[in-house]
């Protein structure tokens, strides 16, 4: 068997077994990181758990209904609208 198939053959192999590490992000950091330009004017990126999700484009219908369901709640529980869902856009 040539070395170069080998190789791959052997590089599959570990990379197969390799365990995928996490890093989780606090709310700093993620501050930190839209300062610093990591991210794209205008990209949507959200801090979920620590985790940052790319926040996909959900069209007007799915917008109309979280901000109907937002202020119905808004509405129900008493409260001036300042807080409901947000998405951070760079």
């Amino acid at each position: 068997m040539p070395e170069s198939t080998l190789s791959r053959k052997l590089t599959f192999a570990a990379m197969a077994t390799y365990e995928t590490r996490t890093r989780r992000f606090t709310r700093a950091e993620y501050d930190g990181l839209i300062e610093l330009g990591i991210f794209q004017p205008g990209e949507e990126i959200e801090l979920i758990g620590g985790e940052l999700i790319v926040a996909e484009p959900q069209g007007a219908a799915h917008y109309t209904a979280i901000v109907k369901s937002t202020r119905a709640l808004q509405a129900r529980s008493g409260q001036d609208g300042t807080c409901g869902p947000k998405v951070r856009s760079v």
